[in-house]
C-alpha cells in the first residue's frame, strides 16, 4: 500500500526570556567620629537596589498547513495511505526570572564601641517575565480521490489539524534583598525587601482545522 505524505512542518518553539539583573547592595553607613566637643553619630546603612524585571519569552511559531492532495485514476483498486496533517504549533518560551533585590547596607560603626547604627532595608525583588504564547497549529490539507470506477480500493487518510503549541511557563519573581547588618549582634538589622511576583503564564495556541476527505466517482 503506497504512502503519500503531505504533512505540514511543526513550528519552532519560542526562546526563554532573559533573567533580570540583581539589585545593587546598599552602601554602608558613615562611621561615627570623636571630636573634642562632641561625637558624630554613625548613620544607618542605605537601602539595597531593586532587581530588574525578567524579559518576556518569545512566542512559538505557527505550524505549517498540510498539503492539499488530489489523486485521479481510472480504476481505484488499490489502497493508499495519505497523511496531510497540519504541523504542531511551537511552544511559547518561558519568561525570564526576575532579579533579586540587593542587600541593605551595613550600619555605620560607633566611634567608641563596636555597636552600629541600623542596617539599611533590602531591595525588592523584581517581577518575573511573562511567558510567550504557543503558536497555532496548521490546518490539515484536503484529500480528494477521483476515479471512474471504485472497486476494492481503500483510503487511509489523516487530515487532522495540528495541535496548538503550549504556552510558556511564567518567569519566577526575584527574591527579596535581606536587610543590612546593624546594632549590637544584629539587633538593628534592616528590614527585608519584598519578593517579586511571578510573571504571567502564556496562553496555548489554537488547534488547526481538520482537512476534508472525499472519494468521488466520476465516469
Amino acid at each position: 500500500m503506497p504512502d503519500i505524505i503531505g504533512k505540514g512542518a511543526d513550528g519552532a518553539n519560542g526562546n526563554t526570556g532573559s533573567a533580570g539583573q540583581a539589585g545593587q547592595p546598599g552602601q554602608q553607613g558613615v562611621d561615627g567620629v570623636d571630636h573634642w566637643n562632641g561625637d558624630d553619630a554613625p548613620t544607618v546603612g542605605l537601602r539595597g537596589g531593586d532587581g530588574q524585571a525578567g524579559s518576556r519569552g518569545t512566542d512559538g511559531t505557527f505550524g505549517e498547513f498540510g498539503s492539499n492532495i488530489t489523486i485521479q485514476v481510472n480504476d481505484f483498486v488499490v489502497g493508499v495511505n495519505i497523511d496531510t496533517r497540519g504541523g504542531k504549533g511551537g511552544d511559547g518560551g518561558a519568561g525570564g526570572a526576575g532579579g533579586a533585590g540587593g542587600v541593605g547596607g551595613r550600619g555605620g560603626k560607633e566611634a567608641d564601641n563596636d555597636s552600629r547604627a541600623g542596617g539599611g532595608q533590602g531591595g525588592n525583588g523584581a517581577r518575573g517575565g511573562d511567558a510567550g504564547i504557543g503558536g497555532p497549529g496548521g490546518n490539515g490539507g484536503n484529500i480528494t480521490v477521483v476515479a471512474k470506477t471504485i472497486a476494492t480500493g481503500t483510503v487511509h487518510a489523516n487530515a487532522q489539524g495540528g495541535r496548538g503549541g503550549l504556552g510558556g511557563g511564567a518567569g519566577i519573581g526575584g527574591g527579596f534583598g535581606p536587610g543590612g547588618d546593624g546594632g549590637t549582634n544584629g539587633d538593628r538589622t534592616g528590614l527585608n525587601g519584598a519578593p517579586g511576583p511571578n510573571g504571567a503564564t502564556g496562553m496555548d495556541g489554537a488547534n488547526g482545522l481538520d482537512g476534508s476527505v472525499a472519494i468521488i466517482q466520476q465516469p
